[in-house]
């Protein structure tokens, strides 16, 4: 709800009810406050009514000035009800205070000595009963989903658990239905009794020879041991290294031949430091022949080495037909012109039927080459007219229930964004929860940053969470074109939200996400994002947003290229270190990724799915029409993958076939063949999936490395191992939801705190239209009787000096007529 302050301050109310505390009375406010605006026009009309031209029968004197009371008393009254008031009374009861005490006894939590029986001993012999439900066991470790069974209304729920998840729906999803249904979570941590190392290794799945990857090998655990790390790949080792305590090592290796490569890291530790389950992890890698390149371009620069040394490269001056293009992995053209391209709609349809196409500008490509008029235009992630409404900025602040307790953080957070935009915009506010209001009309950033940010420190959270709404709420302030800034934890109840982007993107809105909380919803932030052409950024990210909104001030790393989308195959832990300031003139196209600019903010690399395959453009370039140094480590490593991601599969042009991902103990994997006909063995079935793609399920039962149809595929310890000690989520779910974190002896303190948390608080909401309703009836009933009685009163008196003169003239005739008798 938002304080009445807000609308005593001048300002539009944010979403939702306005309210007033009223101490032990409760609450009053109002659904819609924005109608008290029309409560001018109402008074206006009203003395226009009785005091322009008034006619002979129009009331006059006293009887006016009740009329015209009564009439705006009514007014205002009927305004009120059409608002509709509310009163809110907190209701509270005593329940029956019972602690539901969730236990987890997967093999992570061997490390700790704990005894759930007599945990929930003390906490009964407090005087509160228990009621204990095993969630987890062995190696599996659904709690998210058995958190997720143990939730009723107003309960406190004490999870003895690491919190770690290992199948199932996540903890936070148990959050989100706690929070909605007033449970309180609390949780027992206890300090780990022996020592753990466990190592895990992090390869690509698949690679060409020649190209360098990078190997990362982890070392994790819980206490202090000396440990022995050793790396091999195919049995000759390639790393040894004594570790003490938790570290990562990357290893940078070039598989020379193709094939599928085996690689393994142990750990030796000293004493009893693991299990002896998760001291060994295996990865298979498929390395294949390097993928067929064509590449387009009638000048000699230095990229087709660079190429040349990763791909089996094909030279072209323009793009041949479509049969030619057929045995090619990936085209790359560079620096060519429109009229010089050579069979676009060959391109078009070898694109959209899965294959990969890279364009890199120059001085004669993009808005240089004419490509504003060419067909290649539709199958670009860029485009070359201005976005409309460029200057427009609406800030879409989500205000919802999630929201509630990040509010401090999420006024701070839109108070910095404010802060990244320069003067030169104008920037209206729009806050939602389950529906949108507009706090703020646009104000120029020049003359009112002020008001903006006192604005934004008066918005208060609740209610229901829309996203979809808001994001329409926001286009509709824009009416056509312009910039929205997303804050969110990307929580969503409506499932409406990609549809209400995807309905900006045609209105030519472009949405740049920020996320907050420990909950946020990564993945569906950059959905939004991406949908309209837009960036998804972490909430420690916010100073990006000054390459995309003409700030004057430059962000500190102002000598490289800038990654301002770093969860994308290309840019992920890429460094950069040098700037192109040489750019073509474009922006990213609606349901582009914008992944790399120049330290100005101009455009440098865009990716997008054209159909079933996959477009780059690279559009920044150096002084003498080349790459410069995006050939050169380590900002090559982008050129590399925008290649690579362009590629795709590097097999998939192979008949006959097979790949299997890496698994878990336990887990299935997937069988994937690639031929003509259904592969014929009696140890898997196989399902055709796709034209010429045949799959089969697997569940492997021991550990080490396997084999399927003749391919490898490494089988990892139990995900249940693979990492051990308290897991953060464990905090995040106790501190949404109002819970405590505790001890296993401090039993007494449980029952405590469970007492009070019985205590529930209800909010009850009663409208108060009706009240205004019949007061406003009153009023005019009452204006009706006391006209009526003035009219009666008046009347009598009249009447009676009427009957006296018609007595007078009476007698007098009859004088008369006497007087004419004698």
């Amino acid at each position: 709800m938002l304080d009445l302050g807000s609308i005593i301050a001048g300002i539009t109310p944010s979403l939702g009810p306005a309210s007033l505390g009223l101490g032990s009375f409760g609450r009053v406010g109002v659904e819609r406050p924005l109608l008290f605006a029309t409560l001018p026009v109402a008074l206006a009309a009203v003395t226009v009514l009785f005091y322009s031209n008034p006619g002979p029968s129009a009331p006059r004197g006293r009887t006016r000035r009740l009329m015209v009371i009564s009439r705006v008393c009514i007014a205002v009254l009927l305004i009120t009800a059409s608002a509709g008031p509310y009163l809110v009374n907190v209701d509270r009861s005593a329940g029956d205070p019972e602690v539901h005490l969730l236990v987890d006894e997967s093999a992570s939590m061997d490390i700790y000595d704990t005894d759930p029986e007599a945990i929930a001993d003390s906490i009964e012999a407090e005087g509160v009963p228990v009621r204990q439900t095993t969630i987890a066991s062995g190696a599996s470790s659904p709690v998210g989903d058995e958190v997720l069974r143990g939730i009723e209304t107003g309960s406190h729920v004490v999870l003895l658990s690491d919190a770690r998840v290992t199948s199932g729906r996540s903890l936070g999803s148990a959050v989100d239905v706690a929070t909605e249904q007033n449970v309180t979570i609390s949780g027992i941590t206890a300090e780990p009794v022996r020592t753990e190392r466990l190592v895990s290794v992090d390869a690509p799945e698949t690679t060409t020879v020649g190209a360098a990857e990078v190997i990362r090998v982890s070392v994790g655990g819980v206490g202090e041991a000396n440990a022995e790390l050793t790396v091999t790949i195919d049995g000759e080792q390639i790393h040894r290294a004594d570790v003490t305590e938790p570290t990562a090592v990357e290893l940078d290796h070039t598989f020379e031949e193709s094939g599928d490569h085996r690689i393994k890291a142990t750990i030796d530790t000293d004493g009893d430091a693991g299990f002896d389950r998760n001291t060994v992890s295996r990865r298979v890698v498929d390395v294949a022949a390097p993928p067929k390149v064509l590449y387009v371009s009638r000048i000699n620069y230095p990229m087709e080495t660079y190429l040349s040394r990763l791909y089996d490269v094909t030279r072209a001056s323009s793009v041949p037909d479509r049969a030619a293009l057929e045995k090619y992995h990936s085209v790359v053209i560079q620096d060519l012109a429109a009229d010089d391209l050579g069979n676009v709609a060959a391109l078009q349809s070898y694109a959209a039927d899965g294959n990969g196409v890279v364009v890199v500008g120059g001085r004669n490509a993009y808005d240089r080459g004419g490509y504003a008029s060419s067909p290649i235009t539709t199958m670009l992630p860029v485009r070359f007219q201005e976005q409309k409404g460029g200057d427009d900025i609406v800030l879409l602040v989500d205000v919802s229930g999630s929201a509630e307790e990040q509010m401090p953080r999420i006024r701070g957070l839109a108070l910095d964004v404010i802060g990244q935009i320069g003067n030169s915009s104008r920037v209206g506010i729009v806050a939602f929860a389950n529906r949108p209001q507009v706090v703020s009309e646009f104000r120029s950033l020049e003359s009112d940053r002020a008001q903006l940010r006192a604005t934004i420190r008066r918005l208060q959270a609740g209610g229901g969470t829309d996203i979809g709404a808001g994001l329409r709420g926001a286009g509709e302030l824009l009416d056509g074109g312009g910039e929205v800034i997303l804050i969110s934890d990307g929580v969503d109840d409506s499932g409406q939200v990609l549809s209400a982007a995807g309905e900006l993107a045609a209105d030519d809105v472009r949405v740049t996400s920020v996320g907050f909380g420990s909950w946020r919803r990564d993945a569906r932030l950059t959905n939004i994002a991406g949908r309209t052409g837009g960036t998804y950024v972490q909430p420690d990210e916010t100073s990006r947003l000054q390459l995309f909104f003409n700030s004057e001030t430059s962000p500190a790393n102002t000598d490289s290229l800038v990654i301002v989308d770093q969860t994308h195959f290309i840019t992920t832990d890429v460094e950069t270190e040098t700037d192109l300031t040489t750019t073509n003139d474009v922006n990213p196209r609606r349901g582009a990724r914008s992944l790399v600019t120049t330290s100005e903010g101009s455009p440098a690399l865009t990716s997008w799915r054209f159909g079933l395959g996959r477009v780059v453009s690279v559009t920044a370039y150096a002084d003498d029409g080349s790459l410069g140094g995006l050939l050169r480590r380590p900002d090559a490593e982008l050129t590399t993958r925008s290649v690579n991601w362009a590629v795709g599969d590097p097999r998939r042009k192979q008949q006959n076939v097979t790949r299997v991902s890496d698994t878990n103990l336990g887990s299935e994997t997937r069988v994937i063949y690639r031929g003509p006909t259904r592969p014929q063995t009696t140890d898997l079935r196989f399902v055709q999936t796709d034209s010429e793609r045949f799959e089969a399920a697997i569940t492997p039962e021991t550990v080490g490395f396997n084999t399927a149809l003749g391919a490898e595929y490494a089988v990892e310890y139990p995900a249940e191992y693979g990492a051990v000690g308290q897991s953060s989520a464990l905090q995040a779910a106790v501190d949404r939801t109002g819970g405590r974190l505790f001890a296993p002896s401090q039993t007494a303190e449980i029952a405590s705190f469970t007492r009070s948390a019985a205590i529930r608080e209800r909010s009850v909401q009663q409208p108060l239209a009706w009240v205004f309703l019949a007061l406003a009836l009153v009023v005019y009933l009452g204006e009706v009787v006391m006209r009526r009685l003035r009219q009666i009163s008046w009347a009598v008196p009249r009447c009676s000096d009427e009957r006296r003169r018609l007595i007078s003239l009476e007698i007098d005739q009859s004088a008369r007529l006497s007087r004419q008798s004698d």
